[in-house]
């Protein structure tokens, strides 16, 4: 698990814990300095639904991936910067 995971372990224990303790979602929100709609989605996902929420999300396409990794952004070529 990597501390990205656990914080955000963390942090979806500590919405559930102040919903418990009588916090309004909007006060969850304020007091956690998140958007309001997240925590209703937290609140909304089981731990079992959070876990998968967290392995979809680490694991999802990203635009450049499709790519080969030997092709360098035009920036970084040695001479692009001699003709500008």
């Amino acid at each position: 698990m990597t501390k990205q995971d656990l914080n955000s372990w963390i942090m979806y224990h500590e919405i559930h814990r102040l919903h418990r303790l009588g916090f309004s979602k909007a006060r969850i929100a304020r007091f956690l300095v998140m958007d309001p709609r997240t925590v209703t989605r937290y609140l909304k996902m089981s731990e079992d639904d959070y876990e998968h929420f967290l392995q979809c999300s680490s694991r999802r396409q990203k635009a450049l991936e499709s790519y080969p990794s030997e092709q360098v952004p035009l920036a970084q070529q040695e001479n692009f910067w001699d003709d500008v």
